[in-house]
């Protein structure tokens, strides 16, 4: 689904410019690597959230998910500010053309917003996937990535020009996030009661 996301991303931002597509890829790709830090940190805890469910150790398990939500939360907010406030020497530092590093650091901007509800997202996808759940995991997988954020980046295109489709991300992370919480607060709440 990220493909189908990106390649409808590319689509609309190349109809701007090479210096707008290119900021993109540059901001992107840093989205990237917040993206998988925090996939990282959450899918890391999913065997002991796992075992601590197979045994019955709800106590444990629930500690474990309370402590990754903390760390991962933390962790990405201060992902989040660290881009936002140094968004034009981090995009500067993969290419100097300045118009280019203009774009770069104005998307970061806009999609280094989306990075605490991402690591809450994956954190949710993570409580599910651990008490083998199925449905709901790909649900929220599905709402991040390839329809949600496709249709924010439609949308706000036409009110907003090129920022509406870096805006789409944050946007679709916040909606998924409401969702994602929504979701698991009762899956945890009746685990606690098993």
């Amino acid at each position: 689904m990220s493909t189908i996301s990106n390649t409808a991303l590319n689509h609309m931002v190349a109809r701007y410019s090479n210096t707008a597509i290119a900021g993109m890829g540059i901001a992107k790709k840093i989205d990237l690597l917040a993206y998988a830090i925090a996939q990282g940190m959450t899918q890391g805890t999913l065997p002991l959230i796992g075992y601590n469910y197979s045994s019955g150790n709800m106590k444990r398990m629930k500690d474990a998910i309370k402590a990754a939500f903390a760390y991962s939360l933390l962790v990405a907010s201060c992902g989040t500010v660290l881009l936002y406030f140094f968004a034009a020497p981090i995009a500067g530092s993969f290419i100097s053309d300045a118009e280019t590093v203009r774009y770069g650091q104005h998307f970061l901007k806009i999609i280094c917003l989306a990075c605490p509800t991402t690591a809450v997202n994956f954190m949710c996808i993570t409580v599910f996937q651990a008490v083998g759940k199925k449905i709901q995991p790909l649900f929220l997988s599905l709402l991040r990535k390839g329809s949600l954020d496709i249709v924010f980046m439609l949308l706000l295109n036409r009110s907003m020009g090129v920022s509406g489709i870096a805006w789409a991300t944050p946007f679709a992370d916040w909606i998924a996030f409401v969702i994602s919480m929504a979701l698991v607060i009762p899956c945890l709440r009746k685990l606690s009661r098993e």
